[in-house]
């Protein structure tokens, strides 16, 4: 099986985290952005004299894309690991799991995982 099929099921779910992530912080800068109350509510916990919100919102959004690009990225590797292998692991039967690996291949497994995460994606609709 190549690795690329690997790469790529990892390389979306990171992705798709690290936007989400993105999103979230882009939203609540919109809201500070928009009510000057919760500007100055979110000022009041920010350090210095005059703290820039929206400058700190941007940054903020900067660390939490990239957390949640690493952790995802960690996890959809030990997902893809753990799928893989439970896929491949012998059981009680020898016959049954020769008769299982030789109609259906770990590469289509990976394959379909990958598929799942482009289907999901709201480029492909």
């Amino acid at each position: 099986m190549p690795h690329t099929i690997r790469r790529v099921v990892v390389a979306r779910a990171a992705r798709a985290a690290a936007s989400l992530a993105a999103i979230a912080c882009g939203t609540a800068m919109l809201a500070v952005a928009l009510s000057p109350s919760l500007a100055r509510f979110v000022a009041s916990g920010l350090p210095g004299i005059n703290p820039a919100v929206v400058s700190t919102g941007v940054a903020a959004a900067w660390v939490l894309g990239l957390v949640a690009f690493a952790i995802s990225r960690a996890r959809a590797e030990h997902r893809f690991a753990v799928a893989m292998s439970t896929y491949v692991l012998p059981g009680e039967d020898l016959d049954q799991d020769i008769e299982r690996l030789s109609h259906e291949r770990p590469d289509r497994v990976a394959r379909t995982m990958a598929h799942r995460h482009e289907v999901r994606s709201p480029r492909c609709r």
